[in-house]
């Protein structure tokens, strides 16, 4: 019996051992193939800006949805794409975009930075700290392909 319990335990570590193994790193888990991610801008507290222009770098972006008409994109189907938006930045958090990308699984790879932002026009579009600024992407999800 004990020559069979030992057996029985050496399986079931090889089983657990070939099932950990097959997961590979954060590859492999979760959704993947085409997929959409936000890009959101922090705004810092009781500020209203008016133009900021963020980059999005680390593997190609295929297309890209503004999120209002006065939002531009710059770069797609490329790796390295700008988005320039132009309106009134209101609350924390702000959509800018929607970048679609060839799998969702290497959205980990992107990074987004804030390059410029400068006030509306009733702040005479004067430069303002990018530092105080962050992107990120957000709510990444699958599609069945690039809008």
């Amino acid at each position: 019996m004990r020559k069979s319990a030992g057996w029985t335990l050496g399986v079931c570590v090889f089983a657990a051992q070939a099932i950990i193994g097959g997961c590979g790193g954060g590859k492999g888990v979760g959704p993947s193939g085409t997929g959409l991610a936000d890009i959101e801008l922090r705004v810092p507290a009781s500020v209203t800006d008016g133009i900021a222009l963020v980059v999005v770098t680390g593997g190609t972006v295929r297309t890209v949805q503004t999120a209002g008409p006065q939002f531009r994109a710059v770069g797609e189907d490329t790796p390295t794409t700008q988005v320039i938006a132009r309106g009134t930045f209101t609350g924390s958090a702000v959509k800018l975009a929607t970048i679609c990308i060839d799998n969702i699984e290497d959205l980990g790879s992107f990074q987004v930075a804030v390059i410029q932002v400068a006030g509306g026009q009733a702040a005479g579009h004067a430069l303002r700290d990018a530092a105080a600024y962050t992107a990120t992407l957000t709510n990444p999800r699958t599609a069945a392909s690039c809008p």
